[in-house]
């Protein structure tokens, strides 16, 4: 017979994820916008794909919208203190920097090494706890794994053009 017990100094409240409910409601809304136009589109090789994608991030916005409604968080906050969780800025600003500087550097280096290098950056900003060798070895080659893994699916199997670079080129 465990019990969680809180201890007098801390409060716990009950609290909605408002930011995450406007951001999915407008989610909802681009996708309604991105649906009337591939209504427009005449070939069906056209528009399956882009349809299917936006119902689905549609579907999982509503998703979290529901769930933030019926479920909210409980938040600790201890006296003297200015929240129960610390804002991380500058791992949002080095999120943004690592997705744009890949992205700059695509037509340059090309999908792989882009995509690599901007996957296994991402991995390293997320993660908080330390890190072991075996961790990183493994982290690195599942990053190598699912970019190569997509790489081999667009450009072999859907024969989607990706970006090849200008400095190193890829067979």
């Amino acid at each position: 017979m465990s019990s969680s017990v809180t201890p007098k100094s801390l409060s716990v409240r009950s609290k909605r994820d408002t930011g995450g409910i406007i951001c999915a409601a407008l989610f909802i809304l681009v996708g309604v916008a991105c649906l009337y136009e591939t209504t427009q589109m005449t070939d069906p090789d056209s528009y399956v794909f882009p349809r299917m994608v936006i119902a689905g991030l549609m579907g999982l916005s509503l998703l979290l919208i529901v769930n933030s409604v019926l479920k909210p968080y409980n938040e600790v906050t201890e006296p003297g203190l200015t929240g129960g969780r610390v804002p991380s800025t500058p791992r949002r600003v080095l999120l943004v920097v690592s997705m744009m500087g890949s992205t700059l550097l695509m037509p340059v280096i090309g999908f792989l090494l882009a995509g690599l290098s901007a996957f296994i950056s991402l991995m390293l900003l997320a993660q908080y706890e330390g890190w072991r060798k075996s961790k990183l070895l493994l982290y690195v080659f599942v990053a190598a794994s699912i970019v190569c893994g997509f790489y081999g699916v667009f450009s072999y199997l859907l024969n989607v053009p990706l970006p090849e670079g200008s400095l190193i080129q890829f067979p």
